[in-house]
């Protein structure tokens, strides 16, 4: 679990409403089936990073 510090929390308030605004403005041409496919696509690609060692190579 995060926690975060009443400075992290201010920030945090601060940011998500631009960081939200900013993912309708990248996503707002895409019908909801294909951000659902995104988001599966980007699950896969971040599953996928988990598994490169921190020195930078690909598991085969």
């Amino acid at each position: 679990m995060l926690r975060l510090s009443k400075k992290g929390m201010q920030v945090y308030y601060e940011l998500f409403p631009i960081a939200r605004r900013l993912e309708e403005e990248l996503l707002g041409d895409l019908s909801a089936e294909e951000v659902a496919t995104f988001d599966r696509l980007l699950e896969k690609v971040e599953a996928r990073g988990a598994l490169i060692p921190l020195e930078g190579s690909v598991a085969p």
